[in-house]
């Protein structure tokens, strides 16, 4: 059954597993959908399929955990690198000469204004390294590494790479992006 034209002031519990789609709710065999704005939302397991915007501070009492891509690959095979698969990409397999990164999926999602951070793993064996950085098949307006230029490639370990992107605009290549490596052993 469906019940409309309820209104309390009052704190509303269920107990159960809720979930939370774009412009709908879903509890069990309830479903409400044409929703616009939800405010004051508590409870446990709910997920979130689409764009969520917290216009407030976002406090965490446990734990973050964030989803990374473990990729089964080297960047070499796999350039292409989707935003929706993580911000952390771990590759397996040596590396080996100058490597280009393309992070997909990122210019239709951030504003001017908004930025995101990536990180990528790689096995250097002496030769990898990434020296050339794209967003959605785009080369950046501006790439930065310390001391101005792409890291040599590590002899051994895997190498750390951290790319934290700025949107600078509204077209393809208004990017500044900063680039660095640490190398673990």
């Amino acid at each position: 059954d469906s019940v409309v034209g309820i209104t309390t002031n009052r704190l509303v519990r269920i107990n159960n597993d809720l979930t939370i789609k774009r412009n709908s709710i879903t509890l069990g065999d309830l479903s409400v959908s044409g929703i616009s704005t939800v405010t004051n939302v508590v409870g446990t397991g709910a997920t979130f399929t689409s764009h969520v915007q917290i216009d407030g501070r976002l406090e965490s009492n446990g734990g973050l955990v964030e989803k990374f891509e473990k990729a089964g690959t080297t960047l070499g095979n796999q350039t292409n690198n989707a935003l929706s698969d993580g911000n952390a990409i771990l590759f397996t397999g040596n590396e080996s000469g100058n490597l280009t990164i393309n992070f997909t999926g990122v210019h239709s999602v951030l504003g001017d204004g908004d930025s995101v951070t990536f990180n990528a793993v790689i096995s250097p064996n002496n030769s990898g390294r990434i020296n050339a950085v794209q967003i959605d098949g785009a080369t950046p307006a501006n790439l930065y590494w310390p001391g101005g230029s792409p890291p040599s490639a590590s002899s051994s370990g895997r190498d750390f790479y951290t790319f934290v992107i700025f949107k600078t605009g509204t077209g393809t290549t208004n990017y500044e992006v900063y680039g660095s490596v640490s190398n673990f052993s």
